[in-house]
């Protein structure tokens, strides 16, 4: 069962980003970290898309976090940047095999497409494996709900989410995807969104979300705050701070994430100083 002791040095609730980096060459060159996040929600532990380095990330982590802590792993999508250390992971929240504990939760696709990222020797030792369905509900451990928010991304079956837990904001996630005009309906009862913002420009050949599809799905959904994360080269290569400073409205405060920013779930702020360059 899931420690309801809050983990030292953090908010009772929390999201610590792992890294910010999105899409190949931000994260092969590692122009900024990658990993995903580590979200901490009614005494539970969970990593959405722990790419590469999510393992030295959470080992580094300061304050610390235990990757033998975990209760569940969620994954939005298959791809190599979301996805590499889903099995190392899940080799920790089953205490190296020898404890039957927690909860994954893929696409189909990435349990027995041609070319599965879940391994079958770790999958039988986790407890509970559920699947994203475009109207499938998951509930994990800790209580919190996630309701699925279909996305569409280079020809792999992709998933962003709402997660609701009683008594806190409720929350979003919209993984990598091309720009949809329904995004911002399907969010609008979200306090928050965290949305895969890659580009700087929108580009027609690539499924990302560029600044001003943010923008627009933050116009509809209405969020009191907005963070951008997996940030692509044109981002970076100014002043991510800035760029979302100018994108900040009356309704909507936007934040561009930095690596290791932890944000508390209870209040909806950042609890640590501002390291983004």
């Amino acid at each position: 069962m899931p420690s309801a002791e809050p983990l030292s040095g953090y908010p009772k609730n929390f999201i610590r980003f792992l890294g910010t980096a999105g899409a190949r060459f931000t994260v092969l060159h590692q122009m900024r970290a990658s990993g995903g996040l580590w979200v901490r929600l009614g005494g539970a532990s969970w990593v959405v898309d722990p790419g590469p380095g999510s393992l030295v990330r959470i080992c580094e982590a300061r304050p610390p976090l235990d990757p033998e802590s975990l209760d569940a792993l969620v994954l939005t999508h298959r791809h190599i940047d979301h996805s590499t250390d889903l099995n190392v992971l899940a080799e920790a929240l089953t205490g190296g095999g020898r404890r039957r504990h927690g909860c994954v939760v893929l696409p189909e696709d990435a349990l027995s497409g041609p070319e599965p990222v879940f391994f079958r020797h770790v999958r039988d030792r986790v407890d509970r494996v559920e699947i994203w369905g475009p109207e499938r509900g998951v509930v994990l451990p800790g209580g919190t709900e996630l309701t699925p928010v279909p996305l569409e991304h280079h020809g792999v079956l992709c998933f962003g989410f709402v997660a609701r837990s009683p008594g806190l904001p409720t929350w979003g996630v919209v993984s990598d995807t091309r720009p949809l005009p329904h995004l911002g309906k399907l969010l609008s009862s979200c306090d928050m969104i965290v949305a895969h913002t890659t580009l700087r420009h929108a580009v027609d050949t690539i499924d990302h979300l560029c600044l001003e599809d943010a923008r627009t799905m933050a116009e509809v959904a209405s969020p009191r705050l907005m963070i951008l994360t997996h940030l692509g080269r044109g981002i970076l290569q100014e002043d991510p701070r800035r760029l979302a400073e100018e994108m900040s409205s009356d309704r909507t405060r936007f934040i561009a994430a930095w690596d290791g920013m932890v944000l508390n779930l209870d209040t909806l702020e950042p609890e640590s100083p501002y390291s983004g360059t």
